[in-house]
């Protein structure tokens, strides 16, 4: 398992309440945007991260020179494969990944990377490294970020269950807030990704979301709850499946909280988990970066 962290990155931006109204939302040019405000920090934050990755092995091609772009293509996993960031305030940062036609959900990570026009960018990498999956970034600003940082992005894969199929997914988290993302090496296999339509394809907010608090993870049925409880002295590996019931995640697990007895009136862990541990179960390791029920654990190993 590789725990290797970049040294920080920081620089100066100016103007940084000028306004874009031409950043990209989608992959192709759709009349949707985002990030359409303090696009100098954005820009500037684009360049550090992408230095950051660099260092930490990974192949980028970096595509922030002008106001219509705001995202990093990680070669490593596919051509198609963008990681944008934009900001909605002077040191509101949001990190989320480009499908074509499709807006998908973006995750807030505040004043990470910048704090006005002063940005600043450190990554720490977790897992097998760039390309591979089961590789976890822990994303920090001007110090190498702690095993307990829930600002994070996860490659993985995610089976469909209708079908079996695997797919390739990437998961964002900010605190306990986890979004998802599908894709394939070649992304063509989407609707739409070849469209040259000027709209975007409205989606739902809560397909791409893992969120425990969307579903009331803490309200979980009578049997699930008591057979999660009896069953922590042997820590089942209970998987986590998105919020349409579609996709299971077998590398991202619970912390398996639940209730056993009769005058309880709230879920408790039976197994008792520290926030910033490393642990290992059975033949895997599996980070625990903060510890409730409504947080997950990564494998890393």
């Amino acid at each position: 398992m590789l725990d290797v962290s970049s040294s920080p990155k920081n620089s100066t931006c100016a103007n940084v309440t000028s306004t874009s109204s031409t950043l990209r939302s989608v992959l192709n040019t759709i009349a949707v945007y985002r990030g359409t405000t303090y696009y100098n920090p954005q820009r500037m934050i684009v360049g550090l991260v992408a230095a950051c990755l660099e260092e930490l092995g990974f192949d980028v091609t970096v595509e922030n020179s002008s106001g219509y772009y705001n995202h990093i293509v990680l070669n490593d996993y596919a051509t198609n494969v963008c990681l944008q960031l934009y900001n909605l305030g002077a040191s509101a940062c949001n990190i989320s990944f480009l499908y074509p036609r499709h807006s998908s959900g973006g995750i807030s990570v505040s004043s990470t990377f910048n704090n006005g026009t002063a940005c600043r960018a450190t990554i720490r990498m977790l897992g097998n490294g760039p390309g591979k999956i089961k590789t976890l970034l822990l994303l920090g600003s001007d110090s190498t970020p702690t095993l307990f940082n829930t600002n994070c992005v996860y490659f993985t894969e995610a089976k469909y269950l209708p079908t079996g199929e695997t797919k390739k997914a990437i998961v964002c988290q900010s605190g306990s807030t986890y979004y998802f993302y599908i894709y394939d090496s070649d992304w063509s296999f989407l609707p739409g990704f070849d469209s040259e339509l000027t709209t975007a394809a409205n989606m739902n907010s809560y397909w791409y979301n893992l969120s425990c608090t969307i579903g009331y993870r803490n309200c979980i049925d009578p049997y699930s709850s008591y057979k999660f409880f009896r069953e922590q002295s042997y820590f089942p590996e209970i998987p986590v499946i998105s919020n349409n019931g579609l996709w299971e995640f077998s590398d991202i697990i619970l912390n398996p909280f639940g209730q056993v007895l009769e005058n309880d009136t709230a879920e408790s862990l039976k197994y008792s988990l520290t926030a910033g541990n490393i642990y290992q179960i059975g033949n895997k390791k599996y980070l625990c970066n903060a510890a409730s029920s409504y947080h997950y654990l990564y494998r890393v190993a």
